[in-house]
């Protein structure tokens, strides 16, 4: 991570939904609007543990810290993507595909990424709240990706309700928007639904 500067610094933890820092991405936006630099992003396909040991290894805790929690159904992997939907034909998707046929068990996954993310957010985050403002946000919520419901208790600072997959109105199965158009996205929205997340997170942020 690079080191913080005179400005405020923001860093965005998760997966694709906040992966793009184009001028158009709400990233970019929010940052522009709190005058933050941007000091990391999320990784497209990545698990909760990427977002979690990128933080962890962060040397300066940004002054804004927001995290787009990914779904339950990702295998942890430093560089490469592994989930169902996305497998490379190599010796490592071969691995994966294995594991997701064979070794995949729904119920203790869910347990697994409800217990992580809960202990995460209160033994790390609770114990910083005060130096730094956090936003928490699910990218998709267990409904979205069709998985039995499952509620992870999150308390740390400001926990939005809606998913990302929901307010970007982005069709997961089709690849296009709702309004059935292939406009180009950034983080998986359009530039309209980027600045209202953008103007959207910035009220919570200066709240």
């Amino acid at each position: 991570m690079e080191q913080r500067t005179s400005r405020n610094t923001i860093g965005f933890f998760g997966d694709s939904f906040c992966a793009e820092s184009t001028n158009t991405s709400w990233t970019t936006l929010l940052a522009d609007k709190l005058q933050a630099d941007i000091v990391n992003v999320g990784r497209g396909g990545s698990s909760i543990w990427t977002a979690i040991l990128d933080f962890l290894d962060t040397n300066n805790i940004p002054d804004y810290l927001i995290f787009c929690w990914t779904n339950p159904r990702r295998l942890y992997h430093p560089t490469k993507i592994a989930t169902p939907r996305n497998i490379e034909k190599s010796n490592f998707g071969d691995a994966a595909e294995r594991h997701f046929a064979y070794l995949w068990n729904e119920r203790k996954e869910n347990l697994n990424y409800k217990w992580t993310l809960e202990h995460f957010d209160q033994s790390v985050l609770s114990k910083i709240k005060e130096k730094t403002k956090i936003i928490q946000v699910f990218s998709f919520t267990p409904e979205d990706v069709n998985s039995k419901h499952f509620d992870v208790a999150l308390k740390t600072g400001e926990i939005i309700k809606e998913s990302l997959t929901q307010f970007s109105g982005y069709d997961f199965k089709n690849q296009l928007t709702h309004n059935g158009t292939d406009e180009k996205l950034n983080n998986h929205m359009s530039i309209q639904k980027n600045q209202e997340l953008a103007d959207y997170l910035y009220s919570k942020c200066i709240h």
